[in-house]
């Protein structure tokens, strides 16, 4: 079952609001980074195409968000991503799929995510994430 739109427009909100604390985004980053060790290895060998380290922070925090709203849908923190099933995220069209999968948080990165190359990359680990949920 997707993550339903609402649940995406609260923690989007809530993310908002916690913005006006100035460390919130390097957490998120942080927290992201510790949680998804490979995810964040793997974009940051990315760098260059998604506009060196500020665009891999970009992807990072995105991808924490992601993973906020499918932790509060699961009710449960998420495994971590083996390597292997981002390279089964990296095969075909990863924004379709991903679309596909989780229509409401690929809506969320095609309005708040500027740049195809970004784009491309959070679609491929927001499937990776998916991917790495066992089925419900």
């Amino acid at each position: 079952m997707p993550v339903p739109e609402t649940l995406v427009a609260s923690v989007v909100a809530d993310t908002s609001r916690r913005m006006s604390d100035p460390q919130f985004a390097q957490v998120a980053v942080g927290h992201f980074a510790q949680a998804q060790a490979d995810l964040a290895s793997y974009l940051s060998s990315r760098a260059s195409r998604i506009g060196g380290a500020q665009g891999v922070l970009e992807v990072v925090f995105h991808a924490e968000l992601l993973c906020e709203c499918l932790r509060q849908h699961h009710g449960k923190e998420l495994p971590r991503v083996p390597l292997r099933l981002l390279e089964r995220a990296a095969k075909g069209d990863a924004v379709a799929e991903f679309a596909a999968a989780e229509p409401a948080l690929a809506s969320y990165v095609a309005s708040n995510v500027d740049g195809e190359p970004v784009r491309v990359e959070l679609c491929r680990v927001g499937l990776a994430l998916k991917l790495a949920l066992p089925s419900r």
